[in-house]
């Protein structure tokens, strides 16, 4: 077994760097990796938030012909930079939110997604046009597709991470799910197994969540919010186990030590697009 490195940041970026030649080994190209960048803002459910509570000028309704609606009138991808509006360097990030119907497949979900990020717009709300609800999730950069066969990787940061503490998780064109090396639609079993991987991993577990551009929005959506359940009732029986408290009833610092033990590491190899 490869040896771990002794500092937090050290192997947080090492487990950036590997991760999409992890995900290459295992027959899959990975073309962008979606990680937190908002730290002192964990990603999280938000199904309390109602939709009323976002601004109405960062609502995006996707079509399932790759266009977008907003105020009632229709864009193309293209467009989407003339009508969000790009962030500023050291300012917060504005919440845009993405509403679709669950039966849009995730192609045209993430280009929509690449197209935010082209303007530096990295968080986002997805939540689904059927009803109220929705997962927040934060995104990495955008950066232009490398060269094939030309990793921007240094081969020697790979040894940072073992592949033990990589939980991946696929969603396949059909809504099939691959949890770990399990195929299970049971959320229950997922979220077993899910909780299992990262009390034994603690600190170094890494769920890769990758969703085919077939996939159906539903699905993908779900799947983000199972991820975060796992995180946060992982973490409510550290709670309870170190402080004999519920997580809300935690101090910023008691909080801040659970979160140390379990960071939230959840990565999005994205599929490259079909030519």
């Amino acid at each position: 077994m490869m040896s771990k490195s002794k500092s937090p940041l050290s192997r947080g970026l090492r487990a950036l760097y590997a991760l999409p030649l992890v995900c290459l080994a295992i027959g899959l190209q990975a073309q962008t990796v979606y990680v937190p960048v908002d730290k002192d803002s964990e990603n999280k459910a938000v199904n309390e938030t109602p939709l009323a509570v976002v601004q109405d000028n960062l609502i995006l309704t996707v079509r399932a012909d790759g266009t977008v609606e907003k105020d009632g009138k229709v864009y193309t991808l293209a467009q989407i930079k003339d009508i969000v509006p790009a962030h500023e360097p050291y300012q917060p990030q504005n919440t845009v939110q993405i509403v679709a119907e669950d039966d849009i497949r995730m192609g045209v979900i993430n280009d929509v997604k690449d197209e935010l990020r082209k303007v530096g717009s990295l968080k986002v709300r997805y939540a689904s046009a059927s009803g109220p609800g929705g997962v927040t999730r934060n995104m990495a950069p955008y950066s232009p597709e490398t060269k094939a066969n030309k990793s921007p990787y240094p081969e020697e940061l790979f040894s940072g991470i073992n592949r033990e503490d990589i939980c991946v998780v696929r969603i396949n064109s059909a809504d099939k799910v691959f949890f770990g090396n399990k195929a299970t639609q049971e959320e229950a079993e997922m979220l077993r197994l899910g909780k299992k991987f990262l009390r034994e991993h603690g600190r170094a577990a890494i769920f890769s969540f990758m969703a085919d551009r077939g996939t159906h929005y539903a699905a993908y959506k779900n799947m983000q919010a199972l991820l975060l359940q796992i995180y946060e009732e992982v973490r409510a029986e550290k709670a309870q186990e170190l402080y004999g408290k519920s997580l809300r009833d935690l101090s910023a610092e008691e909080r801040s030590q659970i979160e140390h033990l379990f960071p939230l590491n959840i990565y999005e190899p994205e599929l490259k697009r079909s030519r």
